[in-house]
């Protein structure tokens, strides 16, 4: 098994370290406008492979890749680039609000967060409203909503001509 450094760095072998490849390549669409890139940041291996088929449905949208721990995860959206990422509130390792603390702290490039948890509570809500969080879905009632959350986001981004600034 990989150590936390490794996976982020080395390791995309999705059954020893958990961690999906990334798909570095910006693939264009029919007019010239780069795909809307879709950071997965989720524990769950499961609700990881399901995000990643859902994602590979949506037209406009590339996965950029998938971790599951808050150090990854930022690493990751420095590293990468990313227009938005889908984030868990509990991860492996650290919290889906830490990453959101350093979206907001401007360690990371401009990034549209969307939370999608199965711990919606209203304080959690808020919390990540109080972060800049305009799209928190609860995973078990509104995880349907997501295919038509990134067209949005995408039609926004083309729309303005600018790649990330939906925020």
């Amino acid at each position: 098994m990989c150590d936390s450094q490794q996976r982020s760095l080395l390791c995309y072998h999705p059954t020893l370290c958990g961690v999906m490849p990334m798909e570095t390549s910006t693939e264009l669409q029919p007019n010239n406008v780069p795909k809307l890139s879709v950071l997965i940041v989720e524990n769950s291996r499961l609700i990881t492979a399901r995000l990643r088929e859902l994602i590979l449905t949506v037209p406009g949208v590339q996965l950029a890749g998938a971790v599951d721990t808050e150090a990854d995860a930022v690493a990751s959206l420095q590293r990468l680039p990313v227009d938005v990422v889908l984030l868990d509130l509990h991860l492996s390792q650290g919290t889906g609000f830490g990453v959101l603390r350093a979206i907001v702290n401007g360690q990371i490039g401009t990034v549209v967060p969307v939370v999608l948890t199965s711990h919606a509570l209203g304080e959690y809500r808020r919390a990540a409203a109080a972060l800049g969080v305009q799209h928190f879905l609860d995973k078990l009632q509104e995880f349907d909503r997501l295919p038509a959350l990134l067209q949005q986001i995408g039609e926004h981004r083309r729309g303005s001509g600018r790649t990330r600034d939906l925020r």
